[in-house]
């Protein structure tokens, strides 16, 4: 069983809902009155979630992930979710609206998004041991703004915090 826990400004909370036992989830996000769960299963499914009464609405298809991914993000400004491929080195921008998809390389292993406050997106990737930050177009291209490298702490695996940047 998965509990949905709602936590105040201090950290602390309570478990407020019980989505049915699936497969562990790798990322959750949600937007106006939708929660999306992405689960570690070897499919392209996202589950999507009423905000208010936890009932499963719907499933968004993420076309050409081949095994599981790793996050998602929503992002209100766009209308649209990212979903972390690090399998393919890519990052998935699916449309909220019409469901269409399209896939941006990074070139490095994605494990992790957030967003910030010029609605790109912050990519942690482990395998380079980097932080880019990835402003997407209405297109089907890319670019790649800025990227930090850690030099401290080598190993990224889960956690972004959406800093300015």
């Amino acid at each position: 069983m998965c509990r949905v826990l709602c936590c105040d400004a201090v950290g602390l909370g309570t478990v407020v809902r019980t989505l049915p036992e699936a497969e562990p989830i790798c990322g959750v996000t949600s937007l106006d009155n939708r929660l999306y769960v992405l689960r570690g299963k070897f499919w392209n499914q996202i589950e999507v979630y009423d905000i208010n009464s936890y009932r499963l609405r719907s499933y968004l298809n993420v076309p050409g992930i081949i095994r599981y991914a790793h996050d998602i993000v929503a992002c209100g400004h766009n209308r649209c979710a990212y979903v972390s491929d690090p399998f393919d080195d890519a990052v998935h921008r699916l449309e909220l609206r019409d469901g269409e998809a399209t896939q941006w390389p990074v070139n490095d292993e994605p494990v992790c998004l957030s967003l910030n406050p010029t609605h790109g997106v912050l990519v942690a990737c482990a395998a380079a041991h980097t932080i880019k930050r990835v402003q997407y177009r209405r297109s089907t291209t890319s670019s790649t703004a800025s990227h930090l490298t850690i030099t401290h702490n080598p190993v990224v695996q889960r956690g972004v915090h959406c800093v300015p940047w």
